[in-house]
């Protein structure tokens, strides 16, 4: 008897280390700099966690300063075009989080780590969209090799979090929300 095994649902992640890293993360940080007194404290009864989120302000340069590495994205996943929806800086201080949320129901996001010390800080955690099939429970994947430069591209459904800032070390990333154009449709 042969039996085939038949492995129908994945979640697909793409995570890449940034082309001259030193140049885009000046490039990102002096970004960073001019709106960072714009950031506002999300508070959601729960976490903190500071953001310029909604402000379409900076995408344009976002996707120039990160050009060769949506380029790569676009091919991995073989799409005629990404549309870059909108693109957000987070500071996560001392004790900030943030809690499980995802970016809708189409489309993929981001997180580039642009200030991240692997001592001290934790990468973005995911939560599977289904339970494991043996014991039922929450099944989470968590990157290895995060460094200072990785940014990693997942679907916008995809529920995720952040644990708590342990340090004194502020924790920088910048995210983005993408549409694809598959020839006929976006998603």
């Amino acid at each position: 008897m042969s039996i085939d095994f038949i492995e129908e649902f994945k979640v697909p992640f793409f995570q890449f280390k940034i082309k001259n890293w030193k140049i885009k993360q000046n490039q990102l940080l002096k970004l960073y700099s001019s709106i960072e007194k714009n950031l506002t404290d999300k508070n959601d009864n729960i976490s903190r966690v500071y953001t310029n989120y909604g402000d379409i302000n900076h995408t344009q340069k976002i996707s120039n300063i990160l050009c060769d590495e949506l380029n790569s994205f676009q091919l991995k996943i073989q799409t005629n075009q990404l549309i870059i929806i909108n693109t957000w800086f987070q500071k996560y201080t001392e004790g900030c989080f943030h809690t499980p949320h995802n970016h809708g129901a189409i489309g993929y996001s981001s997180v580039c780590y642009i200030k991240y010390n692997q001592e001290h800080h934790q990468p973005t955690r995911f939560i599977a969209p289904f339970n494991n099939f043996s014991d039922g429970s929450i099944m989470e994947y968590s990157p290895t090799n995060i460094s200072e430069g990785t940014i990693i591209f997942f679907p916008s459904s995809i529920v995720h979090y952040v644990l708590p800032n342990q340090s004194s070390d502020i924790r920088i990333i910048l995210s983005m929300n993408i549409l694809v154009n598959n020839g006929s449709s976006y998603y």
